[in-house]
């Protein structure tokens, strides 16, 4: 009975051994497949990539885009000092002095300085219809009182280019001037034109850029309450005041 135990134990232990090496085997053959079936793909991929595919390879380098250059740095030119004063602030203009004193008032009560500003506008042209001008001023009063006397309306030019001259008349309307100057040569005088140039003086507060800054725009809303014909506008502070 022992002989035939021992006898099985030792068929099964070969039986056990060859089915191990037969397994190896199987695993090796695959190995060794699939290294084969890398290479095949490897060598057609490489086929495939030659000629035509590889010169098109090289036209899609050749193409790509050239890296990206940072755009220079913009340096903002600065001020030298004396070059500009900057934006001053106007408020205005004001019907009179007195008022834009008081609004300038209410700017100090915020710790905002500002200064009332007599700003000289042109305002168009004027067409002056005149006589020439006398030697003196006994002469051009001497002939005042003879056009006065004639119901021409006149008086005797003090200041200026023209003084000693007598003013027949200032128009705003070249056309007006015209039609002036032929009436009177109707009645024998020789009168002239000349061309004056018009200016008109506003009243406006002026902030300086320092006060400006304190300013915010709910600040100029409640300080401009009430104002309704005053408006805001900038200008160069060395180019407003008069």
């Amino acid at each position: 009975m022992r002989l035939i135990f021992f006898s099985l134990c030792i068929v099964n232990i070969v039986i056990a051994v060859w089915g191990l090496f037969l397994r190896a085997d199987d695993s090796f053959a695959a190995g060794e497949a699939g290294v084969a079936k890398t290479a095949e793909l490897r060598a057609a991929g490489s086929e495939q990539f030659d000629g035509g595919q590889l010169d098109q390879a090289v036209h899609l380098t050749s193409d790509s885009p050239e890296p990206f250059e940072e755009a220079p740095e913009v340096q903002l030119p600065s001020v030298l000092p004396g070059e500009s004063k900057g934006l001053c602030e106007l408020v205005g203009p004001f019907e009179s002095r007195s008022n834009a004193e008081n609004f300038s008032e209410r700017l100090l009560s915020i710790d905002v300085k500002s200064t009332v500003e007599n700003i000289e506008l042109p305002a168009g042209q004027s067409y002056w219809v005149h006589l020439k001008p006398e030697l003196n001023s006994d002469a051009a009063f001497r002939r005042l009182s003879e056009l006065q006397s004639q119901g021409i309306e006149s008086y005797v030019i003090r200041k200026g280019e023209l003084q000693n001259a007598i003013s027949l008349g200032v128009f705003t309307y070249k056309d007006l001037a015209t039609r002036r100057l032929t009436s009177l040569k109707k009645m024998g005088l020789a009168p002239q034109i000349t061309v004056v140039e018009r200016t008109q003086i506003e009243v406006w507060v002026m902030l300086q850029p320092v006060e400006v800054q304190k300013m915010s725009e709910i600040t100029w809303t409640r300080m401009l309450q009430g104002l309704r014909s005053q408006e805001r506008r900038q200008n160069f502070c060395l180019d407003v005041a008069s």
